[in-house]
């Protein structure tokens, strides 16, 4: 397998000296926002890890490297939360400790991928701890994680924290136009958090014209004063944690058009809403903004409806 995303080119080949050198621990954190790859680096690196043949990369033929493409390989284990269910059990976390401790089926390393690890309960993260003490040498954990500040510290401590790179703006929209008919900007990067396979899913399913739609109906309730919070509600029905991040986006670079921060990469709408909202009440509603999507995103059942109202009124 060839990496893929070139944006993650450095970020591979960097692990790959690792591998060469055996400067690889038994536990590693992969530190990653969603839409970046971190999965496909996983991948490659646990292909490379398993081969025999070579030390960095897959040789594609041997033995182990036909196991690992047909995903039947004796010596990996995938954890993630079960079919319907949102967090990794305790369960599941002590088998994938009495497999760590199991000699490896083809004489080589084992490796257990944890993944999304922040999804791990309670119980299942204290039992992490005890499997990352007992695991056999010869055993890799790996962690991804796009929100490690949710893990355990004493889970941290014990792993070796991997970080991917920003992507290269100019690498993602190249790799983007490649994969679309669709005219691609920067801003599609900008709403997805320069995250490119989460911008190319936006492309696919038209997210552009929505944050658009979105945009024109936000300008139009602080520029009128015509308070139609039903309006802008209606709009959030769907997907209404992503459409809360563009809104806070678009507030965040309202705030740039009046410290006079003009350039391409400031989305469409806030040159129109600087001029109706000063930089005081902007900033102000940003960082309510911000407070409002931690709670969504902490209490899901909380009334949205009610939360949007109250944070509209602060404009009034």
């Amino acid at each position: 397998m060839s990496l893929k995303y070139p944006w993650l080119e450095s970020t591979w080949k960097s692990w790959q000296s690792r591998l060469e050198n055996g400067r690889v621990p038994n536990a590693i954190l992969v530190d990653s926002l969603n839409g970046y790859g971190a999965d496909h680096l996983v991948e490659l690196f646990s292909n490379a890890t398993m081969c025999q043949n070579y030390e960095s990369e897959a040789c594609g033929f041997c033995h182990s490297c036909l196991l690992m493409q047909s995903g039947t390989h004796p010596d990996t284990h995938l954890v993630s939360p079960e079919k319907d269910k949102k967090s990794i059990s305790v369960d599941q976390i002590r088998l994938a400790n009495r497999w760590a401790q199991e000699s490896s089926q083809l004489g080589g390393k084992r490796i257990i991928v944890i993944n999304p690890a922040e999804t791990m309960n309670e119980a299942a993260a204290n039992a992490l701890l005890k499997a990352l003490e007992e695991a056999a040498s010869s055993c890799i954990f790996v962690l991804l994680s796009s929100a490690p500040h949710k893990l355990l510290k004493t889970i941290l401590s014990r792993c070796q924290r991997w970080s991917l790179e920003a992507c290269d703006i100019g690498a993602s929209l190249s790799w983007l136009q490649s994969q679309t008919d669709a005219q691609v900007s920067s801003e599609i990067l900008k709403l997805s958090y320069g995250a490119p396979l989460n911008a190319l899913t936006m492309i696919n399913e038209g997210s552009i014209e929505a944050y658009k739609a979105l945009s024109d109906t936000f300008i139009e309730f602080i520029s009128n004063g015509s308070w139609d919070t039903a309006a802008i509600a209606s709009l959030l029905k769907d997907n209404s944690q992503q459409q809360l991040e563009w809104l806070w986006l678009l507030l965040s670079d309202t705030q740039k058009v009046h410290f006079g921060l003009q350039n391409e990469s400031l989305l469409t709408g806030a040159n129109e809403l600087a001029k109706h909202l000063d930089y005081q009440l902007a900033y102000k509603q940003t960082e309510k903004l911000r407070t409002m999507i931690n709670q969504l995103e902490q209490f899901p059942g909380l009334n949205l409806e009610l939360l949007l109202t109250d944070w509209l009124l602060g404009f009034k």
